[in-house]
């Protein structure tokens, strides 16, 4: 045998990714709590616009509502839009600006 290399790797870099990813060691919320909180979200615009599913902005607002009880700030954006417009919700701007706050 005249191999003389004492390394038995084939492959002569002994770390095949010398330059990890800037977000290595990066964890994630439970991605079911992140795609739960989205998909309410976007039921929810689906129902308030009529978007493949009847118009019904009372619906939509129960659906929202449930978002932004997990944080997702762009629920409480819409229903807080919701309720200056009195759209699905009973008009109220102290409710928008709590939404608003939040």
């Amino acid at each position: 045998n005249t191999n003389t290399n004492p390394n038995p790797n084939p492959n002569p870099n002994p770390n095949p990714n010398p330059h990890p990813h800037p977000n290595a060691g990066f964890k994630l919320p439970p991605v079911q709590h992140l795609a739960g909180r989205d998909c309410l979200v976007l039921y929810g615009l689906c129902r308030l616009s009529g978007t493949g599913v009847d118009k019904n902005p009372e619906e939509a607002a129960q659906w929202l509502y449930r978002a932004a009880l997990l944080d997702h700030l762009d629920a409480c954006v819409i229903l807080g839009e919701m309720h200056l417009k009195g759209e699905g919700v009973p008009p109220s701007a102290s409710a928008a600006a709590a939404l608003f706050r939040h």
